[in-house]
């Protein structure tokens, strides 16, 4: 429940407005949170980027509505050490119409929630930490269906999943095997070198990678994508094996799975785009 409701921001005039974005049970549950969440009509004409005094020196980039500084809910001012992302997050906040959508602004969220709780606070990072691990424990890749189940599923699952954890044990120097049971025994080196791997990163890093392990339900998917040994579109693919194979079986269940589809694709692709553009400061945006 911690995972689900305490890291959900919004702006400050817009404190009751539920990310949508940080529910895991999107479907019909998107559709309702959208639908009752208040709205706050814009209240801003133009959108600039400046450069201002970054934090621990040097300069920065910072987001201005009407010339006024961007503030983020924890009243933090939002510099950026990277003109592009700051260039994205402007193109959020010029994109919103008549209302502001908060859920609409994905790398706004993810840009507030490591000002506000990893650089400032510092108090939410080794829970993010804990939690990548946990999902390392039982990752989803690693479990696969027994050998009386259907054939095509597992075939899906070898096709996907096996080149996956080919690629994280020769990367992170780990031995884990797959399973058909319920155990999935993980040694002490193999959780070594994930800790070690989590403690090595940039906030912005963690951030984008517990973002994408949420979404993905694997801490592997999500790490590959940060490595860049899977696309977003790769890696939505790959964590949705089971539901697209329940799909060919029985359908799609249109405002539930298409909705589900599109949200795992909006949340994938937008912490791709946030680790790339907060870590490469020379990327330009057309």
């Amino acid at each position: 429940q911690y995972r689900n409701t305490q890291r959900g921001f919004s702006m400050s005039a817009l404190s009751r407005t539920h990310y949508a974005g940080r529910t895991q049970n999107a479907g019909r549950g998107l559709v309702r949170t959208l639908w009752n969440a208040p709205r706050a009509k814009r209240f801003y004409k133009e959108v600039t980027i400046k450069e201002v005094a970054a934090a621990g020196g040097g300069v920065g980039y910072g987001v201005h509505l009407d010339g006024r500084l961007l503030r983020t809910p924890a009243k933090n001012e939002l510099s950026l050490k990277s003109r592009s992302l700051a260039l994205a997050v402007a193109k959020e906040w010029d994109s919103q119409t008549k209302f502001i959508l908060p859920y609409m602004m994905p790398l706004m969220t993810l840009t507030t929630t490591v000002k506000d709780q990893l650089q400032t606070a510092q108090t939410i990072r080794p829970q993010l930490e804990e939690g990548m691990l946990q999902y390392f424990q039982s990752d989803t890749v690693c479990f696969r269906s027994p050998d009386s189940e259907d054939f095509r599923l597992k075939r899906a699952e070898a096709k996907h999943w096996d080149p996956i954890l080919s690629w994280f044990n020769s990367r992170f120097g780990t031995n884990v095997q797959p399973t058909d049971g319920l155990g999935l025994p993980r040694s002490d080196d193999d959780i070594d070198a994930v800790e070690n791997y989590l403690d090595e990163q940039s906030d912005e890093a963690i951030a984008a990678l517990d973002s994408l392990t949420i979404s993905c339900k694997s801490f592997m998917l999500a790490s590959a994508v940060l490595e860049g040994a899977l696309s977003a579109e790769e890696a939505c693919l790959a964590a949705r094996v089971s539901e697209d194979a329940q799909i060919e079986d029985w359908g799609l269940a249109e405002g539930s799975h298409d909705i589900d589809i599109e949200e795992l694709r909006m949340r994938v692709a937008s912490a791709s785009v946030y680790h790339k553009l907060s870590k490469d400061h020379s990327l330009l945006l057309l």
